[in-house]
């Protein structure tokens, strides 16, 4: 049987050395640098569609509302402020606020680009559900941009 002192010849490395630690760092911040732009463009993209779906929402909303109602509905577009309100309805926190979006804060931190029916920044759907003009919302967030677009002759509001 060999003794003790015979089986203690090479000594063990059970950890990691520096260098395989900046290794390791200089790996994880290559992957970093490559994804980042990536996981951002995903997310501005997400950020756009969201953003204009509840544009989408809000005008359909809007022609609901006229619809059962009976009365005409505008929806008014501030692009410098990145606002829709929608008159004649109540907002959804208060009721004595109008209805109004912000799509400049979460979840959307998007800008509206511009908003065109005619030359004007509103529409107006009547008692019917119908606009006074067709038009198209565009919003933007980063450097995705998507477009809604409502209908002349049925009202609809559409994305892409």
């Amino acid at each position: 049987m060999p003794s003790t002192a015979a089986r203690q010849t090479a000594p063990c490395r059970r950890a990691a050395t520096y260098v395989d630690a900046v290794i390791m760092v200089f790996v994880v911040g290559i992957l970093a640098a490559v994804t980042t732009p990536r996981f951002v463009d995903s997310l501005n993209r997400q950020r756009s569609l969201a953003a204009a779906e509840r544009v989408r929402a809000d005008l359909e909303y809007a022609r609901s509302a006229a619809m059962a109602r009976s009365r005409s509905v505008t929806v008014s577009f501030d692009v410098a402020s990145s606002t829709c309100q929608v008159s004649e309805v109540q907002g959804l926190r208060q009721s004595s606020e109008a209805y109004a979006t912000s799509l400049a804060d979460t979840p959307y931190s998007a800008s509206l680009v511009s908003a065109d029916f005619d030359g004007a920044s509103q529409v107006v759907f009547d008692q019917f559900g119908e606009p006074d003009a067709a038009g198209a919302v565009v919003v933007q967030a980063g450097t995705f941009q998507t477009t809604v677009s409502v209908d002349d002759g049925t009202g609809r509001a559409t994305l892409p």
